[in-house]
């Protein structure tokens, strides 16, 4: 028998642990797109300790996750969820004549999935509450036509350098969406360039992340890419090759998370004291030759038609998408400026608030703009 605390307390419990025999244990953890290591004793405790492990692991994507609330599941895609499921999954894996157990494990969180695990139904029945599961029954379509015009608009400079540079691309990849990986060589270069332009001519304070993490009360994982400006969420791009319904149903989870996420901000975490109102949340779902844009205002959800575009000639249905990026990112900083403004002059009117007392506010649900 161990003792593993002998200084104990309600946050911190004496766990007794019992030898089950003289075997390690030596697990592979995936997480996402992550995987880690570790090896421990087969021992009662075992299961604890491999929850402990896990959450140490992947300690920045788990901040907020209690230990209780990590399950696995093994390859077979079934759930282990208690130590009684850990020593059967033991009992019946084969050591191949040596001391210890290797074993493969996903990791898993009570009552919530990773992004890329979340299909369309679930989706719009579990997240928005849809009685039907077909996203062709509830989608309007989104007029990418009917934005506010470019000021100023993407230059033909710009555009040029971007056809180029993918030009560039396709010499060397053959295949545009043969994967994830490759794909992504080439959104880069139409995020990577459509941003500079906004931060350039809009607003100095945009920014491009890739990778970010982000977590809400249905979903957890990495947003693909993420552009921030003013320090709120701007536009979330997923890309899926060949995938384009399992990219929006990640997308509408995401959105779902970022509008919690935006929800639970203090006003006084910003550079500016205002009340951002009600507005819609967008995002991108691309293979790389293929590019949707969808916007959920909260009462509904648009998608556009598919952009499908050719990597070769005159590059026209890349340079158009390029131009809706730049218009969709504009407008959101319009309308974040126009608030902003209408929060100062509220501000400064005879019998208003106090402007120190606008900072304890907070941001209600769906206040987060994403692309």
């Amino acid at each position: 028998m161990t003792l593993t605390n002998d200084n104990t307390s309600f946050e911190n419990p004496l766990v007794v642990r019992y030898p089950l025999s003289d075997s390690n244990i030596n697990v592979k953890f995936r997480h996402v797109h992550k995987v880690a290591y570790c090896q421990i004793p087969h021992s009662s405790g075992s299961f604890y300790l491999l929850q402990r492990e896990a959450l140490a692991k992947f300690k920045d994507d788990f901040a907020e996750i209690e230990t209780g609330d990590i399950y696995f599941e093994n390859q077979n895609n079934k759930g282990i969820e208690s130590a009684f499921h850990f020593n059967t999954l033991l009992k019946y894996t084969d050591q191949n004549g040596r001391d210890q157990y290797d074993l493969d494990l996903k990791i898993r969180i009570k009552n919530r999935k990773a992004y890329s695990d979340w299909k369309i139904g679930d989706v719009l029945q579990e997240i928005y509450n849809y009685k039907m599961n077909n996203l062709e029954m509830v989608r309007v379509e989104f007029d990418m036509s009917s934005l506010p015009e470019s000021s100023p608009p993407l230059s033909t400079e710009v555009q040029d350098k971007i056809a180029e540079q993918i030009e560039d691309k396709t010499i060397v990849f053959e295949k545009v969406d043969a994967n994830e990986a490759t794909a992504r060589e080439f959104i880069s270069i139409v995020l990577v360039n459509t941003v500079k332009f906004v931060k350039t001519h809009n607003d100095s304070t945009t920014e491009l992340l890739v990778e970010k993490q982000l977590k809400g009360s249905h979903g957890y994982g990495p947003l693909d890419y993420v552009v921030m400006i003013q320090k709120f969420y701007m536009l979330i791009t997923e890309a899926k090759p060949y995938r384009v319904e399992e990219g929006i149903a990640q997308i509408l989870a995401q959105l779902s998370s970022a509008s919690e996420v935006l929800g639970k901000r203090k006003l006084a975490q910003t550079d500016f004291e205002f009340e951002v109102e009600r507005m819609p949340l967008i995002g991108i779902v691309t293979t790389g030759r293929v590019w949707v844009f969808i916007r959920n205002t909260g009462q509904k959800i648009e998608i556009s038609k598919n952009f499908e575009c050719r990597y070769a000639g005159n590059m026209e249905g890349i340079k158009i998408v390029s131009s809706y990026i730049v218009r969709l990112l504009q407008a959101q900083i319009t309308e974040i400026n126009n608030r902003r403004l209408k929060r100062s002059r509220i501000a400064f009117q005879p019998g208003s608030l106090p402007v120190n007392s606008i900072s304890t506010w907070t941001l209600s649900r769906n206040r987060l703009m994403i692309f």
